[in-house]
């Protein structure tokens, strides 16, 4: 059974549930972050987590979801991903705080040429001829053909 790990990353909310707006009586709508809405029109929050919606009043209403940010990206509670580099799996929970779990089982992988390649991918072998593959356990198992005289320069 994986063992799992929770990880402290930065969490994301909204302060604030509705953000007033001066709408011009002109353009019945909403400005939010620079951008027009029309009224009745859902549109993503700047913190990439929630969603807003340009109300009949001329303001903007927005969710207030707490999301996790892993490498970079936001997830909402509940959502599964894959963890950066390894084989493990990452998910967004939100229990009394929101957080990032991560399993941590062993994740073999292949380091070939410099490149680190995963269990089951294929690639060309460093003689441009050949071609090898990453096993589960790790190793790299080639193609040994013949591939002629290298050409003279």
């Amino acid at each position: 059974m994986a063992k799992t790990t929770w990880i402290p990353y930065i969490l994301l909310g909204l302060v604030s549930t509705l953000v007033e707006v001066h709408a011009d009586p002109k353009l019945p709508g909403c400005v939010y972050n620079g951008i027009y809405y029309e009224q009745g029109v859902e549109f993503p929050a700047t913190d990439e987590c929630n969603n807003c919606r340009c109300t009949v009043f001329g303001t903007v209403s927005c969710t207030n979801v707490t999301c996790c940010l892993y490498h970079g990206t936001v997830y909402q509670p509940g959502a599964r991903f894959d963890a950066i580099g390894s084989c493990n799996t990452c998910w967004c929970m939100d229990d009394i705080i929101v957080m990032v779990g991560c399993t941590e089982q062993y994740c073999p992988n292949c380091l070939y040429d410099g490149i680190i390649y995963q269990p089951g991918d294929t690639f060309n072998a460093t003689d441009g001829c050949n071609t090898c593959s990453c096993t589960e356990n790790g190793e790299i198992p080639c193609t040994e053909m013949y591939c002629g005289m290298p050409e003279l320069a």
